[in-house]
């Protein structure tokens, strides 16, 4: 089971599992720092995370603006 974060450095959802950070966005995978990463994260539920990259997907299909409503208003839950 993996634990999921709001990147707020590049406004994107991201995995944690096993100590690896997965960028599903962009295809790529980096070592978690928990010190380094404190302020960059912030911790989201696994079912917002599963909306945003929903959304993310099918914006980048049908560019339908709806799809970034969902996501903001999704952010807000979390304060962001």
């Amino acid at each position: 089971m993996g634990k999921y974060v709001w990147d707020m450095i590049h406004n994107r959802p991201l995995k944690i599992k096993n100590g690896l950070v997965h960028d599903e966005v962009v295809g790529a995978e980096f070592p978690y720092d928990e010190m380094k990463h404190l302020e960059d994260f912030i911790p989201i539920m696994e079912s917002s995370y599963d909306l945003f990259m929903t959304n993310l997907v099918l914006y980048h299909a049908t560019e339908n603006p709806a799809c970034i409503m969902d996501i903001n208003e999704e952010l807000r839950k979390y304060g962001l």
